[in-house]
């Protein structure tokens, strides 16, 4: 069975937790909202079990490069149940040419030229 893995992004304190599994969610959670208030706006990203380039795992809000001067965020979308990278459906293959170089929540002065 699948590994499921996630990271909670605090938008209020700019703050993006280490990666966690399911089982370590109520750690993660209570590490989290130690720092937070408890209405604090919390947004769950997941992992997506694709490695890029350098085998560094993806997760939603990532942003990829492909190495030649193009940078693409990963976003799921709803009506086609499939992740992407910008206008691209996120597989194995096409995540194998990217990397992995920031994410839009800790770097969102960094424009991605999608």
């Amino acid at each position: 069975m699948k590994e499921i893995k996630l990271r909670a992004w605090n938008s209020r304190l700019k703050l993006m937790s280490e990666p966690f599994t399911i089982p370590n969610l109520l750690q993660a959670e209570v590490e989290l909202l130690h720092k937070s208030n408890y209405d604090d706006p919390i947004e769950w990203l997941l992992f997506l079990g694709l490695p890029d380039k350098q085998g560094k795992e993806i997760c939603e809000g990532d942003r990829l490069y492909n190495g030649a001067g193009t940078y693409r965020t990963v976003h799921f979308v709803t009506n086609r149940s499939a992740y992407y990278a910008g206008e691209l459906r996120l597989t194995r293959a096409l995540a194998l040419k990217l990397s992995v170089v920031n994410n839009k929540y800790e770097k969102p002065d960094i424009l991605a030229k999608e």
